[in-house]
């Protein structure tokens, strides 16, 4: 139900007001028809027709990612709609997503269906999976926890890792050099019988980095450049006994080691030392024409530790290692051109961290199970296609928490498509919001503050509905969604002062957002000129917890992203660019409270010398331009990176 304490703004208005800063007609990621249909799996946990889905969904592949060449995903996430990049600093900081306005806490990311975010804060270090591995990423844009559960209000990314192609077999070789010593080299190789196959790599990255922190005063006396280096690597095993059977593996590491300016003048040099780890084991077999069921078991685990490289100021070290683990059963019966998805899953989160989180009783908590049972109904007649879904979890020391979603579609002419979709979302509170132990300190001296966890929070819950368009006609397509979203129960920290003067501060559900946006997006394509792409957002996101709507921080209301790829002979030539505009943070950091809006673009060159040796450049921030993604820190002015690439 929509609250009435929102502010009802219809959605023609907010379309209306989108369309006003649309200067012509956009285009978005162009999707060339493939000689195998395209499938896609996160809207419905089984493989369906790209074009039999219901929802917001978009995708990219090794192909895409060849073409792009990014640093790490947030350069392929930058040019996905309605999806925007945060960054604490330049390439090797922390960075997170927002799909559609929603924070990244309240946005599911996997590896392979595995969960990677950290149980303590919610973030996930998707940066740290390395494009080399990666086969497809999957973005479904809106909630999903008749799905998933727990943390999927915005939307859920699933990145997908390479697997050994049938009958092949391929080593390829890649080295890098750029702006601020940047260094990365790769060896990936793959082998595929009839019944085994193997894919994996191995890669290793380092940059001297730029100074990230934006220093005012003497707040922080740390100005220098902060590097990383980063050494990972990964394989993928499948085996194929015949037909109607599959048993794969995947394993994969990268560690981080990453400096950052400490802040408040008290720490030196200090660094971080991160990474992400991710195992599976499945086994999938159809059973016969009515019925295949599949057997997942994974591990995702996200450690760090916080040390000081300047021996003379050493700290107490912060530990957090979170894994997530799940078992899932999935069953698929297909029956008269429907299919029905019956699935039962346990979710567990163990923490081992320097803090010692304690529930209300003072007790110590390291660990959370949820048990869940989930049922999806997809299927059509006709031009008619639908999808209804139902879910039921039960964390501990939360409670059960049920979801549902509901969707319709209608092909009213050859490759134009509408549809309408509900879905209920919802979010348990973190390690850090419910158990974090009472921590004081004390800033500016005789100033004294007490932070400590809430035992006793809700879930964030979340509705959402949105209504598409697509189509395609002979050189072009067309898209478009309105969507609008209610999430109440948001938690913040709350402030107050004690009776002794101490402010304390504790995190509480007392926030309620309304959220509405439109996406508009196309392509076009020639021989002669290539592809065009492009997508164009316009967000209106608003806390209407007290009488008068105030927009919600750190989200842009209007963004493009433009996109061009052409290929001539043996050269291939590319551009992206992205102009989006100031976001809300704060009037501490100027006087309107906003940042300044911005458009970069970046430029690639690739030149394939011979069947087996291709040479490659990237020119990111052409024009130079000052941006901040995050208003305490600079962003990187023009840089590059030119490599070789060898195949055999």
């Amino acid at each position: 139900m929509i609250s009435p304490k929102i502010q009802k703004k219809s959605f023609l208005s907010v379309a209306v007001m989108a369309a006003s800063f649309v200067p012509t007609v956009v285009f978005s990621l162009e999707v060339t028809p493939p000689e195998i249909e395209e499938t896609i799996v996160t809207i419905s946990r089984i493989e369906q027709p790209l074009d039999d889905v219901i929802g917001s969904v978009s995708q990219f592949t090794a192909e895409d990612i060849r073409q792009v060449q990014p640093y790490d995903l947030n350069d392929m996430f930058d040019l996905q709609p309605g999806v925007d990049v945060l960054r604490s600093g330049s390439r090797g900081a922390n960075s997170s997503i927002q799909i559609r306005g929603s924070s990244s806490e309240q946005s599911l990311i996997m590896v392979n269906g595995v969960r990677i975010a950290s149980a303590t804060s919610g973030a996930s270090t998707y940066q740290l999976v390395p494009p080399e591995l990666i086969g497809r990423v999957e973005i479904l844009r809106g909630a999903a926890s008749a799905l998933y559960g727990s943390d999927a209000i915005g939307g859920v990314v699933n990145i997908t890792t390479k697997a050994g192609t049938l009958n092949s077999k391929g080593i390829n070789l890649g080295v890098d050099y750029g702006s601020h010593n940047y260094h990365r080299a790769s060896v990936a190789g793959n082998y595929a019988g009839d019944t085994v196959g193997v894919a994996g790599a191995v890669i290793r990255e380092s940059s001297d980095g730029i100074d990230s922190l934006i220093h005012e005063g003497a707040l922080d006396p740390d100005s220098d450049a902060d590097g990383y280096e980063r050494l990972g690597g990964g394989v993928n095993l499948s085996y194929r006994p015949d037909d109607l059977t599959e048993i794969t593996f995947l394993g994969f590491t990268n560690s981080n080691d990453s400096s950052y300016d400490g802040g408040l003048g008290t720490i030196r040099d200090p660094y971080q030392d991160s990474s992400l780890t991710v195992y599976q084991l499945s086994g999938a077999r159809r059973v016969n024409e009515f019925y295949r069921t599949t057997l997942a078991v994974g591990r995702g685990a996200d450690d760090s530790v916080d040390r000081a490289r300047n021996p003379s100021e050493q700290f107490s070290e912060s530990i957090y290692n979170t894994t997530n683990v799940s078992v899932s059963w999935l069953n698929q019966i297909d029956f008269s051109g429907q299919t029905l998805v019956l699935g039962f899953e346990n979710l567990t989160a163990d923490v081992e961290s320097s803090q010692v989180y304690t529930n209300r009783d003072g007790e110590a908590v390291d660990s959370r199970s949820v048990d869940a049972i989930f049922g999806q109904l997809v299927g059509g007649v006709s031009d008619f296609s639908y999808a209804l879904g139902l879910r039921r979890d039960d964390a501990s020391g939360i409670g059960a928490e049920n979801s549902a979603n509901i969707g319709g579609s209608y092909t009213f002419v050859d490759n134009h498509k509408i549809h309408v979709r509900f879905a209920e979302g919802f979010i348990v509170p973190t390690f850090n919001s419910a158990y974090y132990p009472e921590y004081a300190y004390e800033w500016p001296p005789g100033q004294y503050h007490v932070y400590q966890g809430n035992p006793d929070l809700e879930p964030e819950q979340s509705d959402s509905f949105e209504i598409a368009y697509e189509g395609s006609f002979s050189f072009f397509s067309l898209g478009g969604a309105l969507y609008r979203k209610e999430v109440t129960n948001l938690i913040e920290t709350a402030y107050s002062v004690l009776e002794d003067g101490t402010n304390f501060s504790t995190p509480s559900n007392v926030r309620e957002a309304d959220i509405q946006g439109v996406e508009l997006v196309g392509s076009v394509s020639s021989d002669k000129l290539g592809s065009l792409s492009a997508a164009f957002d316009y967000l209106d996101a608003v806390d209407v917890s007290e009488s008068e709507a105030q927009p919600l921080n750190n989200r842009a209301k209007r963004t493009l992203r433009l996109a061009w790829q052409k290929t001539s002979g043996a050269v291939e030539l590319g551009m992206q660019a992205k102009i989006q505009s100031g976001r809300k943070v704060s009037e501490r950091y100027a006087e309107s409270g906003y940042t300044a809006g911005y458009g970069v673009a970046n430029a690639t060159f690739a030149y394939q010398v011979s069947d087996h040796i291709r040479v490659q450049a990237k020119l990111n921030n052409i024009f130079d331009k000052e941006y901040t993604l995050n208003p305490s820190y600079n962003e990187d002015g023009r840089n590059w990176v030119a490599g070789v690439k060898v195949t055999f």
